[in-house]
């Protein structure tokens, strides 16, 4: 019990000058100045994204870009549809095989059945 006490003040004024700073650069943060700045900031980003991407959008490179795309998402719809037709045909075929299987048990029966009444006569 003594040593929990004795870690608990040795670490309180790390933990108290941790929390006066937070309290610091939270009131800086918020400042009006600092508020006003970051706004100015903001806008100016905005301006120069907005020159940036009006620039960038008829050049070569994002021509290119944008080609490379489309045919990306082009071969992922070609793939991905030859795949469900894939799984669709494999899913027939598994159906075709269990009923000509089923069929075959059911005249297997009616054999069965047909020789053993020929008998009982």
């Amino acid at each position: 019990m003594q040593s929990n006490i004795v870690q608990t003040e040795a670490i309180q004024p790390f933990v108290k000058l941790a929390q006066s700073n937070m309290e610091l650069w939270s009131k800086f943060s918020q400042s009006p100045e600092v508020m006003a700045e970051a706004t100015r900031n903001v806008k100016s980003f905005m301006e120069q994204a907005q020159t940036s991407t009006a620039s960038l959008a008829g050049s070569n490179a994002f021509t290119g870009l944008m080609q490379g795309m489309v045919k990306n998402y082009t071969d992922f719809v070609s793939e991905l549809t030859q795949s469900v037709y894939a799984m669709m045909s494999q899913g027939q075929a598994t159906f075709l095989q269990q009923t000509q299987a089923a069929a075959s048990n059911v005249i297997d029966a009616a054999d069965a059945r047909t020789r053993r009444s020929r008998h009982a006569a």
